[in-house]
C-alpha cells in the first residue's frame, strides 16, 4: 500500500456526503491508496454551489461532483493518482 496519503476535500453535508465518504474509502482500498479526507461544509468557500454537492476536490481542482457509485470512482482515482490493486483477500465494498 502507498505510504503517503492523498488529501481530498469532500464538499457537502448530509447523508449524500456520508455515503460518498464511504464510497471513496472503498475505492481507495480497492486501489491500495490511503486518503486523507477533509470536509468542507460550505461549497461557496470552494468555488462551488450547493447544486454541485456532494463533490470531491483534489487541491483546488474539482475531481467530480455528485453521488457516484464506487465502481465509477475507482477509474477516476486511478486516472488521477495511479494505483496498484487490492491485496489478496480484500474486495471492494458497497456503500
Amino acid at each position: 500500500m502507498n505510504d503517503s496519503a492523498i488529501r481530498l476535500t469532500l464538499v457537502g453535508t448530509g447523508e449524500s456526503a456520508i455515503r460518498l465518504r464511504k464510497r471513496l474509502g472503498c475505492a481507495a482500498r480497492e486501489l491500495g491508496l490511503r486518503l486523507d479526507i477533509v470536509e468542507a461544509k460550505q461549497p461557496e468557500a470552494c468555488g462551488l454551489d450547493f447544486a454541485q454537492t456532494p463533490a470531491v476536490m483534489a487541491g483546488n481542482a474539482l475531481l467530480f461532483s455528485g453521488l457516484m457509485r464506487t465502481e465509477e470512482i475507482v477509474p477516476l482515482l486511478r486516472a488521477r493518482f495511479g494505483t496498484g490493486k487490492a491485496r489478496d483477500g480484500e474486495a471492494a465494498c458497497a456503500a
